[in-house]
């Protein structure tokens, strides 16, 4: 079944599709620095991809090129040496069907064949086994602002589905599965110091970082096969020979995925003027309503707190149980959500799997960070955004008087972590040291933004994000830009009162190792009597009279802790025993404080942080103290039982 269709007709296709392929946006919404035009043919028997595309770049920097850099992201899955596999557990490598791409040929159109001259680089590791990227010379030197054709013939042997992408018997999911080239960076662009290419090797902790474009995708495969993909569907042409030909056009997205099975079913809907579908498999079919319901309340949650959703489009896929390997996971308009037939109503996890990979549009699609080199800044926010969705729809977790939010898992998993200094949240993904990569990008930065959102007010917090969605949308957004944002807007609503700027609070929970702890560390209540002797005046007449009284009174005090290096601003409560409190604040910068006090009643009770506004506080209980015996143990019980429910969610959610 493969396509043997030549340059001339490449190229002609090339340009009838961009001729006659509906327009999405009249004007672009981003600079389409790269646009692909690819013919593939899926041959479900063999599991090969056979493919021909036509990229047309742009070099939109005022530096000359010599050479270019694409990745091959399946050929991750080509042995056991790859990279990605050795970073990978090793049962992954040996229960493997291996899969691979070839660049059958390559050239800069009308002026160069490179197909001599493909050299594989591992600009991260020096491994020489990994052929995730490769790099071509040039003879003739791309010039600034030059836009280039390049003809690219391929072929992709289907893996057994693996992290994000291949086959299962019938059931296809095909991701990362055409050359790509990388990103060009300028001198400046995301603090980088001089123009160079980003195209770095694939791990198995890594996402992806791409620019944007068009896509006109011509995909054919057996007629019985149900097809969803990124693009918009332009066509569906039936051949004489079983098989169909669908025709896709997407615009301003980094990437284009699609999925192939016999026994989905199609269920469509409008929420406003985007038509969502879902591709479920019959089975499943009790799940309907909870994804659209967690669809709608998404998009909903977006389009009035952070920026419209531009696309005509969204595809929610509901895996089959033999793909859940490809079970939440992200691509610019189009999902993966999973479940199973009567999935338990108590608990949200399809629908907390939906929230999350749909906001990816955003933080992924949009907002195209480098998710090699910042995971947190896609993961993060999104997984905290997804929380304050959660907190709003429902809880991931409701049984009989126990429920559990989203944000309390999520904490929970930071701060149960065997070793929660092991690492900082700013790192590139293949560095996270053991295990720890879902813990430091994604839940620690969902723990520290909402403890930004309680410092500074959920009305400043949700004016950062649609600033930095609407400043950064279509570009490639880096930690400094969101930090700066934060800066900006912080100081608009609250002058100096957090500082001259936040970079001390990013300093400490995003690129430092350090821990937040806060001890209420004692109650002190001294009964003091004392005789009131002296000479005093009476009645303001020049008598004098000598008292000899008793007045008795208390002296306590409270002393306050900081146990972690993180400082932070905290607020205690100090409650009396005739029912009066007082709040005091204090800036948490010294080791301790202590609070003197001298009343006619005692302290009974203390609590640092009261209104729990320090989410990265690593141990609230011992944020409290009572003079009366805590008769509340089981709390400490609940926080271990809720990091092993964090421990559940993470290992079957698969994203």
């Amino acid at each position: 079944m493969f396509m043997k269709i030549n340059y001339f007709i490449l190229f002609f296709l090339f340009f009838t599709t961009n001729i006659f392929s509906q327009v999405i946006f009249p004007e672009p919404l981003s600079n389409r620095i790269a646009n692909y035009n690819i013919d593939i043919e899926l041959n479900t028997e063999n599991k090969l991809l056979t493919g021909e595309l036509l990229l047309n770049w742009k070099n939109t920097t005022t530096d000359t090129i010599n050479e270019l850099q694409f990745h091959l992201y399946m050929n991750a899955f080509k042995n056991k040496n790859s990279t990605f596999m050795l970073e990978r557990a090793s049962s992954d490598a040996e229960n493997n069907v291996w899969g691979w791409i070839d660049i059958i040929s390559i050239e800069i159109v009308g002026r160069e064949n490179l197909t001599d001259k493909i050299i594989y680089i591992q600009p991260d590791d020096g491994n020489e086994h990994d052929r995730t990227v490769f790099e071509t010379p040039l003879n003739k030197s791309i010039q600034p602002f030059e836009i280039i054709d390049i003809k690219i013939k391929y072929i992709v042997k289907l893996p057994e589905i693996i992290a994000r992408t291949g086959y299962n018997d019938d059931y296809f999911f095909i991701a990362q599965w055409f050359p790509k080239i990388g990103v060009l960076e300028h001198k400046g662009m995301r603090n980088v110091s001089k123009t160079g290419w980003n195209c770095h090797q694939f791990h198995a902790n890594s996402e992806f970082y791409a620019d944007f474009g068009t896509y006109d995708v011509r995909i054919t495969l057996p007629d019985e096969y149900i097809v969803g993909a990124t693009g918009v569907l332009q066509k569906e042409i039936y051949n004489n020979n079983g098989t169909k030909t669908l025709s896709y056009r997407a615009e301003d997205v980094i990437d284009f995925a699609w999925t192939a099975y016999k026994s989905f079913m199609i269920v469509e809907r409008k929420w406003q003027d985007v038509n969502v579908k879902l591709l479920i498999p019959k089975e499943h079919k009790s799940l309907i309503e909870r994804h659209f319901s967690s669809a709608f309340a998404t998009l909903e949650y977006f389009n009035k707190k952070i920026g419209a959703y531009p696309y005509p489009n969204l595809t929610i896929v509901d895996v089959p149980f033999k793909g859940i390997n490809s079970a939440g996971m992200e691509y610019p308009c189009l999902v993966t959500t999973a479940s199973v037939s009567k999935f338990p109503n108590f608990s949200k996890l399809p629908e907390m799997i939906t929230v999350h990979e749909i906001g990816h549009n955003y933080f992924m699609g949009m907002l195209a960070s480098n998710e090699f080199e910042e995971p947190w800044l896609d993961e993060g926010l999104n997984s905290y955004i997804e929380a304050k969705i959660m907190e709003n729809y429902s809880p991931i977790f409701s049984l009989f008087d126990l429920q559990i939010f989203d944000f309390e898992a999520k904490r929970a998993s930071y701060v149960n972590y065997k070793n929660p200094q092991i690492t900082e949240s700013a790192k590139y993904s293949w560095e996270y040291p053991g295990n720890s990569y879902h813990v430091f990008s994604y839940n620690k930065p969902a723990t520290f933004l909402k403890t930004l959102e309680n410092l500074i007010g959920n009305k400043t917090m949700d004016k950062i994000m649609q600033t930095y969605f609407e400043r950064w949308k279509f570009k490639h957004p880096c930690s400094t830009d969101f930090i700066n944002i934060v800066n900006e807007v912080v100081k608009e609503e609250h002058g100096n009162n957090f500082g001259q700027n936040m970079n001390w609070y990013f300093q400490q929970v995003l690129y430092g190792t350090g821990i937040c702890d806060y001890e209420l560390s004692s109650i002190n209540n001294k009964k003091v009597s004392e005789k009131n002797t002296g000479v005093y005046n009476k009645n303001d007449l020049n008598v004098s009279v000598e008292l000899e009284n008793t007045i008795t009174y208390y002296k306590s005090n409270i002393t306050i802790s900081r146990l972690g290096e993180v400082k932070m601003p905290i607020e205690i409560v100090i409650n009396f025993e005739d029912g009066t409190s007082k709040i005091e604040k204090w800036d948490g910068n010294n080791r301790s404080k202590t609070f003197n006090y001298k009343t006619n009643t005692k302290i009974v009770s203390a609590k640092a942080d009261y209104l729990n506004k320090l989410t990265i506080d690593i141990n609230r209980n011992n944020n409290s103290l009572t003079l009366e015996p805590d008769q509340r143990p089981i709390y400490k019980y609940t926080i271990k039982f809720l990091f092993f429910l964090q421990n559940i969610l993470q290992t079957v959610s698969f994203f």
